[in-house]
C-alpha cells in the first residue's frame, strides 16, 4: 500500500526551497512576478522567431527556450495566423509594433498594427529621399498622413521641410537612433 503524504510539511519544503532560490512567497505558490512572466514572454517570442525564420518545428523551438509546447502553441493561436503546409508552419505574425514617427517637430514612439507600420516605414523612406535630395516633391507622397496607434488615436506625421531638417541637424534622425529606440534587439552596434 502507497505511503500517506503529508501534504502540510510538502507544502512548506516547497515554500523554504522557493524563498531559498531568493523567490518570493507568492512565486513559490505559483503566481508569476512581471519579471517572470516577460521573461516567459520573451521565450515565446524567441520561439516564434525560430519557427518563423529557420523553418523550426513547434517542439523543438519550444525545447530551445525552455517552454512548453502546449504554451507556444496557445501562443501562437493568440497571436498568428499560422498554419501548418506540407513539412513546415506558414506562421503570419499579427502582433502591433512599437514604430519611432515625428510628430510636430519632435520624434515619438508608438505602438501599431503591422499595416500602419508598414506605412510609417514608407514614411521613412520618403524623408529620407527628402534629406538627401533637398527637394519638396520627395515629401509630396507623404502631405498630411497621419497614422493610427493600437488605442485608436491618430498621430499627423511630419511633413514640413523645416522641422525635418531640424530634427535631421539635432542628429535625431540617425538610422541608428530610429532603429534602436524602436526595435532594440534588430540592431546592436
Amino acid at each position: 500500500m502507497a505511503k500517506a503524504r503529508n501534504y502540510r510539511r510538502e507544502y512548506k519544503q516547497r515554500l523554504k526551497r522557493a524563498l531559498a532560490k531568493g523567490l518570493t512567497r507568492a512565486e513559490a505558490r505559483g503566481h508569476a512576478s512581471k519579471k517572470t512572466s516577460k521573461r516567459r514572454t520573451d521565450a515565446l517570442d524567441k520561439a516564434l522567431r525560430a519557427m518563423m525564420e529557420r523553418a523550426a518545428s513547434l517542439t523543438k523551438a519550444a525545447r530551445r527556450f525552455h517552454i512548453a509546447p502546449e504554451s507556444l502553441r496557445q501562443f501562437l493561436r493568440q497571436h498568428t495566423e499560422a498554419k501548418f503546409e506540407g513539412r513546415r508552419w506558414a506562421i503570419k505574425d499579427r502582433r502591433a509594433v512599437d514604430v519611432l514617427i515625428a510628430v510636430d517637430g519632435r520624434l515619438k514612439t508608438v505602438t501599431v498594427s503591422r499595416k500602419a507600420a508598414s506605412a510609417v516605414g514608407e514614411y521613412w523612406n520618403a524623408v529620407g529621399r527628402f534629406l538627401r535630395s533637398n527637394r519638396k516633391s520627395d515629401l509630396a507622397a507623404i502631405q498630411g498622413r497621419s497614422v493610427r496607434d493600437v488605442h485608436a488615436k491618430r498621430h499627423r506625421l511630419e511633413d514640413r521641410p523645416n522641422a525635418l531638417r531640424r530634427l535631421d541637424a539635432s542628429g535625431e534622425l540617425s538610422f541608428l537612433s530610429i532603429y534602436a529606440d524602436a526595435q532594440p534587439e534588430a540592431f546592436v552596434p
